[in-house]
């Protein structure tokens, strides 16, 4: 108990010179601009921690600093995305790489492009985006089968060049749903 109590009277001397020597460097400073006045440095050491206005102006600044920065990437990442549907993909990588390193999960973060329902402007991609949304249709499934069983090819695919190793053509077509 002897021991504590020590250890308590050295911790607020300690206290004290500290104050004190805070006090003397902020007076002779002569900026109050630069350096805190003795009045919040007093009320920060009493409390142990800055007051809970500083706290939430600090975390609002941060905030919207990082609200900035993700409007930011996800305009940037949306200009990646228009410029890889116009065929444009140097420009598209640009963008998306100065988007990847505003915010680096961006792609995930950004709701329409994650949406299936977002057709892109191509009349092409229109089309594909019709064909991927029809359910499977058997009976047109089960034609398309017949045609193409109807063709005359003797393989799938012929070698250029004849190797000494089994080609592909020559594997069945049942084992190639195995491997592909």
């Amino acid at each position: 108990m002897a021991d504590d109590r020590i250890l308590e009277e050295e911790l607020a001397s300690f206290r004290r010179e500290w104050r004190a020597e805070i006090q003397r460097t902020s007076n002779d400073s002569g900026s109050s601009r630069n350096s805190p006045t003795t009045e919040s440095t007093s009320q920060q050491s009493r409390e142990g921690s800055p007051s809970p206005l500083l706290l939430a102006a600090k975390k609002n600044s941060v905030n919207n600093v990082t609200q900035q920065l993700e409007e930011q990437a996800t305009q940037l990442f949306l200009q990646g995305v228009s410029a890889e549907r116009s065929g444009n993909l140097y420009e598209a990588i640009y963008f998306y790489r100065q988007a990847v390193q505003l915010v680096p999960d961006i792609e995930f973060r950004i709701e329409d492009f994650n949406n299936p329902n977002v057709t892109s402007d191509n009349d092409e991609g229109d089309e594909e985006a019709d064909i991927s949304q029809e359910p499977h249709d058997m009976p047109y499934l089960t034609d398309l089968a017949n045609r193409f069983n109807s063709l005359s090819v003797t393989g799938i695919c012929q070698p250029y060049y004849e190797t000494r190793m089994t080609h592909i053509s020559v594997i069945s077509t049942g084992t190639h749903h195995v491997y592909f």
